[in-house]
């Protein structure tokens, strides 16, 4: 369902066809232009407590992160990425009740990590 009214400046599509691959030294360059960010960052103790909680977690681990600058600072500094950890943050809900409803609930549906 379409969550209001559909105007004339709607348009519904039946489905999507998705295109052939991209240009991938497109990707290279952009893979090496966060690296050099990265490199650059600064050694201020924000990132090395981002850096410790990242390293802390472990490869299958859940990792619950407030909003706003804390999920910034560890997107900058998680590396590597891993498909078996869990990190999730919320969007919009940094209030006192929402973060630790939230992280509670993370850590009771997610129990064996």
């Amino acid at each position: 369902t379409f969550p209001g009214p559909a105007t004339a400046n709607v348009r519904f599509a039946e489905g999507v066809e998705p295109e052939a691959a991209g240009d991938e030294a497109w990707l290279a360059a952009w893979q090496e232009a966060d690296e050099r960010v990265v490199a650059a960052l600064p050694a201020a103790p924000v990132f090395e407590v981002a850096r410790a909680v990242w390293d802390a977690v472990g490869e299958d681990g859940l990792l619950y992160v407030g909003s706003s600058n804390p999920v910034r600072d560890l997107d900058l500094v998680a590396r590597p990425a891993s498909a078996a950890r869990l990190v999730l943050a919320n969007r919009g809900l940094a209030g006192i009740d929402g973060v630790p409803a939230s992280a509670i609930g993370a850590a009771l549906a997610q129990a064996e990590r």
